[in-house]
C-alpha cells in the first residue's frame, strides 16, 4: 500500500478518492487489489493518516500526480469535508492537467450527486449552515460533485487504459443518454470483456420491456475496439445499424446485443472461428440474419422479438455444432429454408409467437437431434411426411395452432379433409415426453387415438379443444402422470385413465358428467414410484400433487367421512388397517376466482398404542393455476399415500382442516370437505368408505 511520505517520488496511474468508513474493507479494498494484481499502480490513503479539517499537501501532491483519479461516490460520502476537498482538487487537476477521471456511484443515485439532492443533500445543507463565514469553499463543493457527476455519461478510461482487459456497466438506473466514442476504448489492447448491459435483463421476464428500452446509449459511428484480445461483447441498446466494416475480433466467443437497432448485424462474410453465441433479442430493427458461412463453431443464436425478421440465412444449415435456435415472436418470420434440416446438431428450435410461419421445409424430419420443438400459435397449416422421424424429439408444443380446421392437421401432403381436422399418426416420435396440443380445433374427427402409442409420454396437455369423448387407448400411457384437460367444454366422459396418472386437471370441462367415484376406482397410481420421479416438479410444498381437479359440487359417496365447511373429523373403525391399505384421499369443493391459487391440508393422526406412539401432523401443500374464470364449483382430489404416514396401524382419529387462498393471501370459501380410505381391488366390505 502506498503511503503519502511517497507522494513525491512517485507517478501514479490511479488515485482513489473514497469515503473509508463506507467502502474501505469492502468494494474499494477489492478495487484497489484488482489494480494492483493488473500491475496498475494505485495510490490508496493509508488509514493511520491524521485528518484534519484541511487536506494534507501530501495527498495534493498525490492527486496531482496522478494520471487517473477514480471517485468512489458512497452514501457518505458528502458528509467528509476532507473528501470534499479532495474532490475539488481532483476536478482541478482534471481541467488543468487533463487527468481522466470515473466516478463510481456505490449505492447512490447519480442525479442525487448531480443536484445535491437526497442523501447528498443533507450533509451539504449542513455544511451550509456550519461554514457560512466561507460559502465559497461549500459552493465549490457542489460544483465539483455536479461536475464528476455529469461524467457519468461519458465513461472515458483512456488512463492506463492499456492495461484494462474487462469492463462492466450496468445501465439499469440510468437516467440520461450515455455517449460512447472511438476514443473511450482506443487504447484498449488488452480488452477482453466489455459488458454494458441492464441487470434487468437477467430476469428473462419481457413482459414489460419498457424499462429496458428507455435505457439509452448512444454509440458513435465511429465507435471501435481493440479486437486483439476481445472475447466477450454484451452492448445492451447498440444504437448503430450494423457493426463496424472492420469488425474482426478473432478470439470472439460471445456476441450479445439485446434491444439494439441493427438492421443488418454485419456485411457478406466474417470469419469468426471462435464466435459460439450470438444474441440480438428484441432488436426489432433487424431484417435478416447475416452469412454464418465464416462463424462455423456457432452454436447458439437467440433472434426472440426480432419483429422485423424476415430472413434466415441459408448458411445457418452449414453449422455442425449448433445446437440452439431461437426465433420466438418473430412475427414477419414465414419459414426457414431448407439447408436448416441439414443442422446435424440442433437440438432446441423455438417458433412460438411466429405468427405468420406457415410450414416446416419438407425434410424436416432429418433434424435426427432435435429434442425440443416450441412452435405455439404458429400459422401451420400441414406438416411434413417427415416429421414423425424425430426419433429423439422429447417436448413437443403447438398450442394455439388452430388453423384452417379444414386443412390443419391432415395427413401428409394430401387433399384437406372436407370433415374437420384429422391428427397424424404420432407413432413414429417414440422419445416423446411431453406434447401440448391445447386449443388447436382437435374434434372427435382428429386421429387422437394414434396418441396412445406415444409410450414414453408422461405430460399431455388437450385443453381448449373441441372433442366430446377421449379415445380408449389413453389408458395405454403407463408413463403419463399429468393430464391437462381444462376449458374443453364439450368433454362428456372420461375413459380408463392411465395407471400412473398423478394430475389430473378438468377445470371448466362443464359438460364433463360427474365422474369422480369412477375416478376412485380406476386403478390407482404407484405413488411410491411417482414420488421418485415426480421430486424436482413440485417447488412448493410436499408431496403429494394434486390429483385431480375437476367439475362438481358433490363429494362421492365412497369418500366416507364428509362435512360441511372446511374441517372434517372422525374416529376410525376397529381393524381399519390391514396390507391392502394404500392411501388415504384428501378432497374439498369450492369455486374460486383467482388466476392463482395456493392450498393447504392439514392433517392430524392421533394415535393409541402400547408402546405410546405420539400423534403427528402432515401438512399438504400445492399450487392450482387457474387459467381462465371457471364457471361453476369445482372438486379437488389429491391423496396422502402409506408411504407419508408413520404408525400407520396405530391411527385412531383422523381431522383434516383445509385452507384455500389467492396467491396474494385473500381467503377463499371452501363449501365441503372430507376424506376416504383407499384400498387395493377396491375393497369396501369392511368399511363405510372406499
Amino acid at each position: 500500500m502506498a503511503s503519502a511520505s511517497s507522494t513525491y517520488q512517485r507517478r501514479y496511474d490511479v488515485f482513489l478518492s473514497f469515503k473509508g468508513e463506507d467502502t474501505r474493507n469492502n468494494f474499494t479494498a477489492h478495487l484497489y487489489q484488482a489494480l494492483c494484481q493488473k500491475g496498475i499502480n494505485t495510490f490508496i490513503d493509508d488509514h493511520k493518516l491524521e485528518r484534519g479539517q484541511v487536506i494534507s499537501p501530501e495527498l495534493f501532491a498525490a492527486v496531482e500526480n496522478s494520471l487517473f483519479s477514480v471517485v468512489v461516490l458512497s452514501q457518505n460520502y458528502a458528509s467528509s469535508r476532507w473528501c470534499l476537498d479532495e474532490l475539488v482538487k481532483i476536478v482541478e487537476c482534471m481541467k488543468s492537467r487533463g487527468q481522466r477521471v470515473l466516478p463510481i456511484f456505490y449505492n447512490v443515485d447519480p442525479s442525487d450527486v448531480r443536484r445535491q439532492s437526497g442523501i447528498f443533500g443533507e450533509p451539504l445543507a449542513k455544511h451550509d449552515q456550519e461554514s457560512l463565514e466561507n460559502m465559497g469553499r461549500v459552493q465549490s463543493w457542489k460544483d465539483a460533485l455536479t461536475q464528476v457527476a455529469n461524467l457519468s455519461g461519458q465513461f472515458e478510461i483512456n488512463t492506463a487504459s492499456e492495461k484494462i482487459e474487462g469492463i462492466f456497466l450496468n445501465l439499469s438506473h440510468l437516467e440520461e443518454t450515455l455517449d460512447f466514442t472511438a476514443q473511450a476504448f482506443s487504447r484498449m489492447s488488452k480488452l477482453r470483456l466489455l459488458k454494458v448491459y441492464n441487470s434487468e435483463d437477467t430476469s428473462r421476464n419481457f413482459k414489460d420491456t419498457s424499462n429496458k428500452e428507455k435505457c439509452r446509449v448512444n454509440f458513435s459511428k465511429d465507435f471501435k475496439l481493440c479486437y486483439d484480445c476481445l472475447s466477450c461483447l454484451y452492448l445492451h441498446g447498440y444504437s448503430v445499424k450494423s457493426l463496424p466494416s472492420d469488425f474482426n475480433p478473432k478470439k470472439l466467443v460471445e456476441l450479445s446485443m439485446p434491444y439494439s437497432h441493427i438492421q443488418q448485424l454485419w456485411k457478406g462474410i466474417k470469419v469468426l472461428e471462435k464466435l459460439k453465441f450470438i444474441d440480438l433479442s428484441h432488436s426489432k430493427y433487424l431484417i435478416e440474419t447475416p452469412d454464418f458461412f465464416g462463424v462455423t463453431n456457432l452454436r447458439r443464436l437467440v433472434l426472440e422479438g426480432c419483429v422485423s425478421l424476415r430472413k434466415v440465412h441459408s448458411s445457418l444449415g452449414d453449422l455442425n455444432n449448433f445446437s440452439f435456435l431461437n426465433l420466438k415472436n418473430c412475427k414477419m418470420l414465414k419459414s426457414l429454408p431448407s439447408s436448416t434440416c441439414d443442422l446435424k446438431s440442433l437440438e432446441t428450435l423455438i417458433l412460438s409467437g411466429c405468427s405468420k410461419f406457415k410450414e416446416f421445409p419438407e425434410n424436416f424430419g432429418s433434424l435426427e437431434m432435435l429434442k425440443e420443438l416450441y412452435a405455439d400459435e404458429i400459422a401451420l397449416t400441414v406438416l411434413p411426411s417427415s416429421f414423425y422421424f424425430l426419433r429423439n424429439l422429447k417436448v413437443l408444443s403447438f398450442s394455439g395452432c388452430k388453423g384452417p380446421p379444414s386443412t390443419f392437421w391432415v395427413l401428409p401432403r394430401r387433399i384437406s379433409n372436407p370433415i374437420g381436422p384429422i391428427l397424424q399418426p404420432l407413432s413414429g416420435l417414440c422419445s416423446l415426453v411431453e406434447l401440448n396440443l391445447s386449443d388447436c380445433n382437435l374434434t372427435d374427427e382428429s386421429n387422437l387415438s394414434s396418441l396412445g402409442s406415444l409410450s414414453s409420454l408422461r405430460i399431455l396437455y388437450l385443453g381448449g379443444n373441441g372433442f366430446v369423448t377421449l379415445p380408449s387407448t389413453i389408458s395405454l400411457l403407463s408413463n403419463l402422470w399429468l393430464l391437462v384437460l381444462e376449458n374443453c367444454k364439450r368433454l362428456q366422459e372420461l375413459p380408463v385413465l392411465p395407471s400412473n396418472l398423478i394430475e389430473l386437471d378438468a377445470q371448466n370441462c362443464t359438460s364433463l358428467k360427474d365422474f369422480s367415484s369412477e375416478l376412485l376406482k380406476s386403478p390407482l397410481p404407484n405413488w411410491d414410484l411417482q414420488k421418485r420421479k415426480l421430486k424436482n416438479y413440485h417447488a412448493y410444498g410436499n408431496f403429494p400433487a394434486l390429483n385431480a381437479f375437476i367439475p362438481g359440487s358433490r363429494i362421492p359417496d365412497c369418500i366416507g367421512y364428509q362435512c360441511s365447511g372446511s374441517e372434517v373429523k372422525a374416529e376410525l373403525p376397529p381393524n381399519w388397517f390391514n396390507s391392502n391399505f394404500l392411501a388415504f384421499v384428501l378432497c374439498f369443493v369450492s369455486f374460486p376466482l383467482f388466476d392463482c391459487i395456493r392450498f393447504e391440508a392439514h392433517t392430524s393422526f392421533h394415535c393409541t398404542s402400547s408402546d405410546n406412539s405420539p400423534s403427528f401432523d402432515i401438512s399438504t401443500r400445492d399450487l392450482m393455476y387457474i387459467t381462465t374464470k371457471l364457471e361453476s364449483d369445482h372438486l379437488c382430489l389429491f391423496g396422502v399415500p402409506l408411504s407419508m404416514i408413520i404408525h400407520c396401524s396405530q391411527i385412531t382419529h383422523i381431522e383434516v382442516s383445509f385452507e384455500l387462498m389467492s396467491w396474494d393471501g385473500d381467503p377463499i370459501e371452501i363449501k365441503r370437505c372430507g376424506f376416504g380410505l383407499v384400498y387395493k381391488n377396491n375393497e369396501d366390505e369392511n368399511h363405510s368408505n372406499l
